[in-house]
């Protein structure tokens, strides 16, 4: 569970951050940025869910 919580909080603040610095249109940026934090999402449901269910 600890492994899926570090890698969301990665996936939500530090993959924007170097999403900004290497992609130059805005829109592909926002959609990047949007996608990591939809899989940063579904990251912690996992977690939670392998916690109580498994």
């Amino acid at each position: 569970m600890l492994i899926y919580i570090i890698l969301a909080l990665v996936l939500w603040l530090v993959a924007p951050i170097v999403i900004n610095g290497r992609v130059k249109k805005k829109s592909d940026r926002k959609a990047l940025i949007m996608l990591c934090r939809i899989l940063a999402g579904v990251f912690v449901g996992l977690a939670i869910y392998r916690e109580l269910f498994i």
